[in-house]
């Protein structure tokens, strides 16, 4: 549904959306990456997600633009909040629209680098993210045909629990990255989502390392496999047999570096196995990332 749609653009939110050390690579687009952020440093990622969503005749999209900003007191700690905007519009075969927009649910969390290994021209490192959704978003709008369902909220209503671990390792033209990120989901207003697991491959390439100018930008080009994993949803204590599953992404996508503290990125993803079960029989059709990172 679409609130699993944060556990890949945190990614969920998280690590993935910081800068690395060095202008030669920033973590994953979709996916969790590893980098923490240097000592007393402050970083900033923007982002615009379209998702839509298809079956039949009904027809499901997603316009998101969270926030994250970030900040380190010590070079292997960092701590960040992301909030997002929301807008979801169904339009169902028979020509109905139901649909909702505003401010979605606040996000805080911390990652904490277990391990770093420099290398001549590489680095290998470990990290752990852990945090809390917390209510900010609607969760009670209304139409004219009664209470909005969950799944076209701007917020969920839920405190639900984040952790994760990532892995990377970054040569000089080569970056690779493994992550994987878990969401536990209370119950809220009767209704409980399926708790998730997300997890990333990730493989990027530094096609241009200088260019157009020497030692200030370069361009990149990656692939990720993207994966979630949901258990059933619940409502008033009762499994909804038609819920959970897992589903399946590969999203290309490149990062132009605009010096060593800016960068610009864009992902598509695209499903190869929609095994995960969604609210209207909904089956995901694209998925487009673009956006933007900088330090300070």
């Amino acid at each position: 549904m679409p609130e699993r749609r944060w556990i890949r653009v945190l990614g969920w939110l998280a690590v993935c959306w910081l800068l690395g050390p060095s202008p030669s690579f920033a973590d994953p687009i979709v996916g969790v990456g590893p980098t923490t952020l240097f000592s007393l440093g402050t970083a900033v990622r923007g982002l615009g997600v379209y998702t839509r969503l298809s079956e039949g005749g009904n027809r499901l999209t997603i316009w998101e633009a969270p926030v994250l900003a970030l900040y380190s007191p010590r070079r292997d700690l960092n701590v960040a909040l992301s909030f997002p905007y929301v807008s979801k519009h169904l339009t169902l075969e028979d020509g109905r629209r139901r649909g909702a927009e505003g401010a979605g649910d606040l996000r805080l969390f911390g990652l904490y680098r277990l391990f770093r290994q420099d290398r001549p021209h590489g680095t290998i490192e470990a990290t752990l993210l852990g945090g809390l959704k917390l209510p900010t978003g609607d969760s009670g709008r209304r139409d004219a045909q009664g209470r909005l369902p969950p799944a076209l909220q701007p917020g969920t209503g839920s405190v639900d629990g984040l952790v994760g671990l990532s892995l990377g390792s970054i040569s000089r033209r080569w970056g690779l990255y493994l992550g994987t990120l878990g969401k536990v989901n209370s119950e809220a207003q009767g209704f409980k989502a399926g708790d998730t697991v997300s997890y990333n491959l990730t493989v990027q390439y530094q096609l241009f390392p200088d260019w157009p100018i020497p030692d200030l930008s370069q361009l990149n080009v990656g692939l990720e496999l993207v994966g979630t994993t949901a258990t059933k949803d619940r409502v008033s204590g009762a499994t909804v047999s038609e819920s959970g599953g897992t589903e399946f992404f590969l999203a290309p996508g490149f990062q132009y570096f605009l010096g060593p503290q800016w960068a610009v990125e864009a992902a598509v993803e695209v499903p190869i196995s929609r095994g995960l079960v969604r609210p209207f029989g909904l089956k995901p059709d694209v998925i487009v990332i673009w956006g933007f990172r900088g330090v300070f």
